[in-house]
């Protein structure tokens, strides 16, 4: 959350010209809500399981006219078990990894739409220790399923795009031939 998966995302997808999804706004889509409003109405397990369809329709689709779907994932995909072995095993995972300041100037805008981050926007303090502890949590899910890191501190979404798209070449690019 907040270390630019979406807008690095686009931006690639836009360079490469290839689709873009990202998972938030799909499951947005699918159920005619935003994240926020899920989370309230229906629970965190529920929006959990909807992110596990989701992410099983997307990786399982016919994607015969993209030979590469950039796919931006929620921060908290991969704490689910099974997103992170169907992750692991269908896709070439990268892991935009951001440290506690980039993420909290990111997310700086926008904190009020995160429920992970509910309780904890009274104080920059708070958010900056909230954050700390979810990286805490997740820190080794996210790096067991990337086949790589890419440091996003100090660093534009054209420097960072440009970074995978350098990695894709120069290791995947004999998986999308």
């Amino acid at each position: 959350m907040g270390s630019g998966k979406s807008s690095v995302g686009q931006y690639m997808a836009r360079r490469c010209d290839t689709a873009f999804i990202d998972l938030d706004s799909y499951i947005e889509s699918a159920e005619n809500l935003t994240i926020p409003e899920i989370f309230s109405q229906k629970g965190e397990q529920y929006f959990r399981n909807c992110e596990t369809d989701a992410l099983k329709e997307i990786i399982d689709r016919d994607n015969s006219c993209y030979p590469l779907t950039v796919l931006a994932l929620g921060g908290g995909t991969l704490t689910t078990p099974c997103n992170a072995v169907l992750i692991k095993e269908k896709t070439h995972c990268i892991y935009l990894k951001a440290g506690i300041e980039t993420i909290a100037k990111n997310l700086r805008n926008g904190v009020s739409n995160r429920p992970m981050l509910h309780g904890y926007i009274d104080s920059e303090e708070n958010l900056r220790r909230r954050i700390g502890q979810l990286l805490s949590e997740r820190e080794s899910i996210y790096s067991q399923c990337a086949e790589t890191n890419v440091v996003t501190d100090g660093k534009d979404i054209a420097g960072i795009a440009s970074e995978i798209i350098d990695y894709i070449s120069a290791n995947l690019a004999r998986d999308f031939r």
